[in-house]
């Protein structure tokens, strides 16, 4: 999910601090799918 935040700054040309938490709480649901779909 580091990528994606990353070239949103750069589109953005500015430090993304709007999208980093919903992209933060995104990438923490994202991890707790992965782990409930691996057991």
């Amino acid at each position: 999910m580091l990528h994606v935040v990353r070239l949103i700054e750069r589109r953005a040309g500015r430090p993304a601090s709007r999208v980093a938490p919903v992209l933060a709480l995104a990438s923490a649901l994202a991890l707790a799918a992965g782990l409930l779909l691996a057991r």
